[in-house]
């Protein structure tokens, strides 16, 4: 299905609307980029100890299809002592809300 649709117009929300679909192509984009954060995600808990990860943005309205390859990512990548230990959230702000929030937040420690 992905394939079949002009390459410059594709959004993520086809892509998600595609992997829904059972599209095999768009079901690898997920795989591929949530075994990428994953991976970030075990590299970052290796000098952080995270409780967390919260994600946000268009992309995490795919919900399961991406969050499922981070976590089976990560829980592969990181270090025995951090398996298990770790929620991975979707955050519940609307658009740009989260990151101006953050960046209030690093201007507000500055002070």
């Amino acid at each position: 299905m992905l394939r079949d649709l002009k390459l410059e117009n594709i959004t993520s929300l086809d892509v998600a609307i595609c992997a829904d679909k059972g599209d095999e192509l768009s079901k690898e984009i997920y795989e591929f980029t949530g075994n990428m954060l994953g991976e970030a995600c075990a590299n970052f808990a290796a000098f952080s100890s995270p409780e967390a990860f919260v994600f946000f943005g268009g992309l995490t309205k795919a919900g399961d299809l991406l969050l499922k390859p981070i976590r089976e990512s990560y829980e592969r990548h990181v270090l025995n002592l951090y398996k298990g230990k770790v929620n991975f959230l979707v955050s519940s702000l609307e658009g740009s809300s989260a990151a101006v929030l953050g960046a209030s937040a690093v201007g507000w420690n500055t002070r």
